[in-house]
């Protein structure tokens, strides 16, 4: 009996041992377990990122069509109305030629060649614009009688892109004027037409006469 006791003692320590290992263990992963979770939830799921982007106005301006040439050509010697009232031309409307007193030398005809300048808002904003440019006297120094025939004037034509005051009159070039307060920028109507008026006195001297110092500035609306 004493040697079935020992066994059973042994028995029951060794079992004792092996059950306080074992919950020993088992206490340990779940304490492991509650750490790592502890650990994770702890950290952010989520963070925010910002996209940004800067965009600024634009004033431009741009000649679609820069050049006016009245072209080639002689005074009509054979009309006495010409040498009165001198030669008068314009990029108005369809062109105007008074009394058919420049004869263009491409077809030796009265016929008006010269287009109007066309300018175009390009920017992103309305536009205040302002002509400027050297004044008659870039053809001559005309003395008498006949300077007072000597004329360079410029107008502009009303066709909706001029949302302000337009200068729709015969103005003589020279300091800044401003043709446009508020020149839409809106593609539907973005252009500007400026039509200009040359005259001079029938005894002009031959030449060439160019005046390319026409500027168009412009500001913000």
């Amino acid at each position: 009996m004493e040697n079935i006791s020992n066994k059973t003692l042994a028995t029951l320590l060794i079992a004792s041992i092996v059950i306080s290992l074992g919950g020993t263990l088992i206490s340990l992963n779940k304490l492991s377990n509650q750490q790592v979770a502890s650990a994770t939830t702890g950290r952010a799921q989520q963070d925010l990122g910002t996209a940004s982007i800067t965009i600024q106005t634009s004033v431009s301006i741009l000649l679609s069509t820069d050049t006016i040439a009245f072209g080639t050509g002689w005074i009509n010697g054979s009309n006495p109305t010409c040498g009165t009232n001198g030669v008068n031309l314009s990029t108005e409307g369809s062109g105007t030629n008074d009394d058919d007193c420049f004869i263009n030398a491409s077809d030796s005809t009265a016929a008006m060649l010269a287009t109007d300048f066309v300018l175009n808002n390009d920017g992103t904003v309305n536009a205040s614009v302002a002509i400027i440019g050297p004044n008659k006297t870039f053809l001559m120094d005309q003395t008498g009688a006949q300077h007072t025939k000597l004329n360079f004037t410029w107008q502009a034509v009303d066709d909706d892109s001029c949302l302000g005051t337009l200068v729709t009159s015969w103005t003589e070039f020279g300091a800044s004027t401003t043709l446009c307060d508020d020149f839409n920028w809106t593609d539907a109507d973005d252009d500007l037409t400026i039509e200009v008026n040359l005259r001079f006195p029938s005894d002009q001297a031959s030449g060439t006469y160019s005046n390319s110092s026409i500027e168009f500035n412009a500001v913000q609306a």
